[in-house]
């Protein structure tokens, strides 16, 4: 199992997961251009880091926290999903909301492995006993010899084989 784990290790420790981030709000303003959250991804992109850009933005909100991955809401698996796939320093993509658009940049994660051990044990357990039973179920298959009377299959119509 642990063999598993390791092999794997980012995918099976989601969850013991602490990402420490920095959140960007920014209201979008009534009577918005089209172009708005299009001009407000190029201006992300092209500063260095959410608080430059929070400087500029009227109305912008920046925030610093930390999320345990996981978590049984939406929203815990949402924010899981878009900080997980950031490198630390990196931005997210925009996150657009009602009269808003978030963007969070990873400062930082650590990792709990023998928590994320621990809570992930029962799973691996199942997830190899299931690919080893079908590799045995392949197997046998594989080595059973059948054969098919095709006038057989051929003679069975729809009102033989219904219920």
């Amino acid at each position: 199992m642990r063999q598993a784990f390791d092999a794997d290790r980012e995918a099976w420790s989601a969850n013991a997961t602490t990402y420490t981030y920095t959140k960007l709000v920014v209201p979008v303003p009534d009577g918005a251009p089209a172009a708005y959250a299009e001009n407000l991804r190029r201006r992300v992109a092209e500063a260095d880091g959410l608080a430059e850009v929070a400087e500029r933005e009227p109305g912008a909100t920046l925030t610093t926290a930390t999320h345990q991955g996981g978590g049984p809401a939406a929203h815990d698996r949402d924010l899981t999903a878009v900080l997980g796939g950031l490198g630390q320093g990196q931005i997210s993509a925009p996150v657009p909301g009602t009269g808003q658009i978030t963007y969070y940049e990873l400062d930082g994660k650590t990792v709990d492995e023998r928590a994320a051990f621990a809570g992930y044990e029962r799973r691996i357990r199942q997830s190899l006993i299931e690919e080893k039973f079908t590799q045995f179920l392949q197997r046998r298959v594989d080595s059973s010899h059948m054969e098919v009377d095709a006038a057989a299959v051929d003679a069975i119509n729809a009102e033989d084989a219904r219920l």
